[in-house]
C-alpha cells in the first residue's frame, strides 16, 4: 500500500491543529481539511485491478500515474495486449517515480504518496499481470 506523505503542508497533526483553530483563515482550513481527508483515506488499502476480456486486459491504477508505470506494466508481458487506465482513487494525486521526485516539478510536489511507493506499485502490478 502506498504510504501517504506527511512532509510540509501534508503534516497531519499541523493540519488538524489548523482545523481546530477558529481563528485560522478559511483558505488554510479548506487546504488542511483536504490534506487530512487525503491522509485518512490513504490509511486504507489502495486498490489496483486488472480486468481481462478475451485477449484484452485493462490495468487500473490509482491517481494520475506517470507514463512510466504503463511502460513498466506493458514491458512485463510485451507479447500480450495491456491497456493501462488511471484516475481511479484520486486521493493519491500524481503517482510518480522515485526519479521524478528527485528531479522535482509540479507532479511530485502535488503527489500525496511517498517516493518509495513506486516499488510498492511495481510489486502490485507484477502480481496482477502475472509476473513473479
Amino acid at each position: 500500500m502506498p504510504e501517504p506523505r506527511t512532509d510540509g503542508v501534508r503534516d497531519p497533526e499541523q493540519n488538524r491543529r489548523c482545523l481546530a483553530d477558529p481563528a485560522a483563515k478559511a483558505e488554510a482550513r479548506i487546504a488542511a481539511a483536504g490534506h487530512v481527508a487525503c491522509y485518512t483515506r490513504l490509511q486504507e488499502p489502495v486498490v489496483l485491478s486488472l480486468v481481462e476480456i478475451g485477449p484484452a486486459r485493462v490495468l487500473h491504477l490509482p491517481g494520475e500515474p506517470l507514463i512510466a508505470f504503463q511502460h513498466f506494466a506493458c514491458g512485463l508481458q510485451p507479447d500480450r495486449f495491456l491497456a493501462v487506465a488511471g484516475y481511479g482513487l484520486a486521493t493519491t494525486g500524481y503517482v510518480c517515480t522515485e526519479r521524478a521526485f528527485t528531479e522535482g516539478g509540479y507532479e511530485p510536489s502535488a503527489s500525496a504518496i511517498v517516493p518509495e511507493s513506486e516499488q510498492v506499485l511495481h510489486a502490485a502490478i507484477r502480481r496482477l499481470v502475472g509476473q513473479p
